[in-house]
Order: structure tokens, then C-alpha cells, then sequence
């Protein structure tokens, strides 16, 4: 199905000028014209909080800091900031996070901070447009769990158990209608 994106407003969180504008670039194909860009988290978060867009791609954003095994990575801070923060304009924002590190360990901790899709890098214009046509197709519920809030992690087609043990976690169930 083809959408009419061009009333939204991306923000686009990447510290290299070329990605930023490669990404650019592909989603002008889609006839999206509003983009903000961010080269690190600080600046991602403020303009997030500023603009209050409508989709959020974030890069992994690795930081010098990372060569303790123990530090996470700037575009992690950044996707939880806008999932806890109670500063964050909008909690259930569309976000994917993009990185050329598309290992599972990686795949999973953006699942985790709350990213709605994981895009690998370098990618093409058909996989972008497929995850963001997913989202539109395929809302998932948010959830609030201890020490998580964001996109159901399950990706099941199949209806959950009769008694779903976390229906009383479920924080926002998406419609066509409010997307």
C-alpha cells in the first residue's frame, strides 16, 4: 500500500553527515520533506523534546566510552530518555534504531530500550519504507513492566492466551484510528 507521508515530521539521530544524508535523501523518495537532523544525544534529545516529531530514527550513536564493556551506547540513552523521561513530548513515538553492529546481542538491547523496529546498516530504501509501512500495518500495544516501557516485545501473530498475565501491564493498545 502506498501512504501520503508527506505531512510528518522525522527526526533523524546520526553522527556522520553522509548517513544522515543518505537517510534523508531515501525518505524524500517516500515525499517525506520535513526532517530534523541531530549528530549526537544531547542535541537529538533537545530537538525530540523541541519538535515533538512524528517518527524518530535513531543510529546506535557509539560513544567514547564504550571501550568499558559495561557502558551503553548514546542512541540507547537516547531511546530510553524518550520512553522514561517525563520530559519526553511523546512517549509512544515511532522509533528506529539503526546501527551497522546488527549482531543479536545488539538487535535484542534496542528491543529492550524500547525501539519499535532495528534496521541494519548499510540498508536500502525498500527495507526503511517495509519497517515504517510495518509499523502502520502492524501497531503493537504498549507495555509497563518492571524496569520496561514500550512496543510489545512479542511479535506473534497469534492471539495471546485467554488470560494474558500482562493485560493489566498493557499501557496504550494502538488502533488505525489513533496512529
Amino acid at each position: 500500500m502506498a501512504y501520503k507521508f508527506n505531512k510528518i515530521t522525522v527526526l533523524i539521530v546520526e553522527d556522520t553527515q553522509e548517513m544522515f544524508e543518505i537517510t534523508r535523501a531515501v525518505l524524500q523518495t517516500f515525499g517525506i520533506n520535513s526532517t530534523i537532523s541531530a549528530n549526537d544525544l544531547r542535541s537529538g534529545w533537545r530537538k525530540f523534546c523541541n519538535y515533538n516529531p512524528d517518527l524518530v530514527i535513531i543510529d546506535w550513536l557509539e560513544n567514547d566510552s564504550l571501550e568499558d564493556h559495561g557502558a551503553i551506547a548514546d542512541g540507547l540513552k537516547l531511546m530510553h530518555a524518550i520512553r522514561h523521561d517525563d520530559k519526553s513530548p511523546n512517549k509512544f513515538v515511532p522509533a528506529i534504531m539503526m546501527t551497522g553492529y546488527s549482531i543479536k546481542r545488539n538487535i535484542n538491547l534496542a528491543r529492550d530500550y524500547g525501539a519499535t523496529e532495528f534496521i541494519a546498516k548499510p540498508f536500502t530504501a525498500e527495507t526503511l519504507y517495509r519497517k515504517m509501512e510495518h509499523m502502520i500495518e502492524h501497531p503493537r500495544r504498549f507495555v509497563r513492566a518492571p524496569g520496561f516501557f514500550g512496543p510489545d516485545r512479542r511479535r506473534q501473530e497469534k492471539n495471546p492466551p485467554e488470560h494474558d498475565r500482562r493485560s493489566a501491564e498493557i499501557a496504550f493498545e494502538p488502533s488505525k484510528e489513533n496512529i
